[in-house]
């Protein structure tokens, strides 16, 4: 009775392996996927934050030298598509009292499923901003 107790059982337990190996792998798959999509978002906003610190303090340096805030912000804008082309010049304040500049700008981050879904976009762009002149660190 013991054998055909043991034999039963394992004809329920058929391809229960299969079905674990299988969700593991899914598992894996999307937990990768979520890895790379963070990645690419983080990384997008690193590269960001480098471009609007160099494009801050090139607008500052124009500033300085020409006390023009609008050629300040040309140099700025210039500054931000030299380094990224994909970044988008949102905003620029310059004060040519204080000599202090302030440079807004986003970027779509070049991701593989978050950019294509709609509720999921807002997570894709990245914005970064940067001031300075006196009274900054």
């Amino acid at each position: 009775m013991t054998a055909s107790t043991a034999s039963a059982r394992f004809r329920d337990e058929r391809g229960l392996v299969g079905k674990m190996v299988v969700g593991l792998l899914l598992g894996i798959i999307l937990l990768g996927l979520v890895a790379v999509e963070t990645g690419s978002i983080v990384f997008a906003k690193l590269s960001l934050e480098n471009t609007v610190s160099s494009a801050a303090a090139d607008g500052e340096r124009d500033l300085a030298s020409s006390h023009d805030a609008n050629s300040a912000c040309r140099t700025a804008a210039a500054s931000v598509h030299e380094h990224d082309d994909a970044a988008f010049f949102v905003k620029c304040v310059a004060d040519p009292k204080t000599n202090q500049i302030f440079v807004k700008i986003r970027k779509v981050a070049p991701t593989l499923i978050v950019q294509r879904v709609g509720f999921l976009r807002k997570l894709g762009i990245v914005k970064a901003t940067a001031e300075t002149g006196p009274g900054t660190d």
